[in-house]
């Protein structure tokens, strides 16, 4: 449990995905997502025609994995509730080779977390819906393709002392100054101050590999307060993440999806931030944008020409 004095402090960012607004087409390439200075507002644009053409290459995260769990159930790529996702994808196993593979790939799309995405220079993120996946457009819930970082820990072992100081650190002004600072959402507003605990020891983390530069941040600045602890973090992907912590062999679990039911019966669930997920494609595709339709028909397969998405 996280210590009362945090609890007490844990006013949360209400985000609200709302209504999609509707839209034309794509946006011009003087205000692209990668450099987002857009707002809410922009949500109609003149349609420009994509000049790629050619066999869409659908990228795909491994079953198992937060990120695809997310963006399956958001973009709904289901049916009847079960991920459809086209057998065509080509998989990739984290969130560095999903980059990568978009970015060697000219007809590739596929999705990734935002604070890693908007860093990258070798993919273009998209508008959907019209919307850029900016930190403002997330709170105001414009951008439609979003999720929680989450934590959590073995209900049956609880954390320890040392591993419940690092959770109230990420809980504190200083750890939510990281997530912020990395381009995500705060979950926690008006945190208390952090102070060093002087404790020592090793903490174990594993989980979401999209969660996995952010905990690396986190646990850089909290070994800046606590030189004697050592935290390793592993980014073997949600449900590893979730096994592990189950089994005793990390002391956290993290996950970039909401738990399920059934391990909500052995994990707790705490949310850090809050993440967009981006849809991607390579620098030299013209497409600017996409609706969250023409997405949902391209993952599924029913869209498979780049001259037809748009």
């Amino acid at each position: 449990m996280i210590k009362k004095g945090i609890r007490a402090a844990l006013v949360l960012t209400v985000v609200t995905v709302m209504g999609l607004a509707s839209f034309t087409g794509c946006n011009s390439e003087d205000d692209t997502p990668n450099n987002p200075t857009n707002t809410a507002a922009d949500t109609e644009e003149t349609a420009t025609p994509s000049g790629t053409t050619g066999e869409i290459a659908v990228i795909t995260r491994e079953e198992g994995s937060g990120t695809r769990g997310a963006f399956v159930e958001i973009v709904d790529v289901t049916i009847e509730g079960n991920d459809n996702l086209t057998l065509e994808a080509v998989v990739a196993p984290g969130t560095s080779v999903m980059m990568t593979n978009v970015a060697e790939n000219p007809l590739a799309i596929g999705y990734a977390s935002t604070g890693v995405a908007l860093g990258d220079d070798r993919v273009k993120v998209l508008y959907i819906d019209g919307v850029a996946p900016t930190v403002e457009n997330m709170l105001n819930g414009t951008y439609a393709i979003q999720r929680p970082f989450i934590i959590g820990y073995n209900l049956d072992t609880g954390l320890n002392e040392l591993a419940q100081d690092f959770v109230d650190f990420i809980f504190s002004a200083q750890g939510q100054d990281v997530v912020a600072d990395r381009g995500y959402v705060p979950f926690v507003q008006g945190a208390p101050e952090y102070s060093p605990s002087g404790l020592t020891g090793t903490i174990v983390v594993n989980g979401s590999s999209s969660v996995y530069s952010l905990m690396q941040h986190l646990s850089a600045a909290y070994r800046e307060l606590n030189t004697d602890v050592t935290i390793d973090v592993h980014g073997a992907g949600t449900g590893h993440g979730i096994s592990a912590a189950r089994d005793g062999l990390a002391d956290i679990a993290m996950s970039s999806r909401d738990l399920r039911e059934s391990e909500l019966e052995f994990m707790s669930s705490l949310t850090i931030a809050i993440d967009g997920i981006a849809v991607i494609v390579h620098p030299d595709n013209n497409i600017q944008g996409l609706t969250l339709e023409q997405v949902r028909y391209i993952f599924l397969g029913e869209v498979t020409q780049w001259e037809n998405a748009r």
